[in-house]
């Protein structure tokens, strides 16, 4: 959702945004997992209803709630698709997958196949998961995280000071945002 907030925003604002991976639960298994096995049904669907009111705010379709899997690998991608132009309609594209489609987005075939789909090439996303870089990259990002006490998605961060927790309503950036231009 924090993609969908920026969106908007730059629809109002002269935004220069710098996406930081934060890996939220990074024990979820390579194969993904069930949500119906980490919470109640009261618990599940008490989230459903708040992520999808707050995905409403932004325009933004939630479908599969139901399952969760380990950003890893995609987020690995995601650096080469950064260094490829290609970042925003990756992300998007991963979002969707992952959220509408219930797809396992550690998965290298899946992540090949929404690589191609927005431009990159099979091969590079092979090379981005395997890659070492972009694994010293997500650790460089882990300790940046840590050193900001950043512990939720999204965070927001802005002109290096203001930290913005959570998906907050589009009325609470802006009256931030008018007070930096003001």
């Amino acid at each position: 959702m924090g993609l969908g907030i920026v969106e908007k925003l730059k629809e109002e604002y002269p935004i220069n945004d710098i996406w930081i991976p934060y890996e939220l639960n990074p024990d979820t298994p390579k194969e993904g997992e069930s949500l119906k096995n980490k919470f109640s049904q009261e618990k599940l669907a008490e989230m459903k209803t708040e992520i999808e009111r707050k995905a409403n705010t932004v325009d933004i379709e939630i479908y599969d709630l139901e399952f969760t899997s380990n950003s890893h690998n995609a987020f690995k991608v995601s650096e080469w698709a950064k260094i490829s132009n290609k970042f925003k309609n990756f992300h998007k594209r991963v979002y969707e997958s992952n959220f509408r489609e219930g797809e396992n987005i550690y998965d290298k075939e899946v992540l090949a196949i929404l690589g191609e789909d927005v431009g990159l090439k099979k091969q590079d996303v092979y090379n981005a998961i395997d890659s070492i870089k972009y694994e010293e990259k997500l650790k460089e990002y882990k300790k940046e995280t840590a050193k900001k006490n950043i512990d939720t998605i999204p965070t927001f961060i802005i002109n290096d000071e203001k930290v913005v927790i959570g998906t907050q309503p589009l009325d609470y950036f802006r009256k931030i945002f008018d007070k930096i231009n003001s």
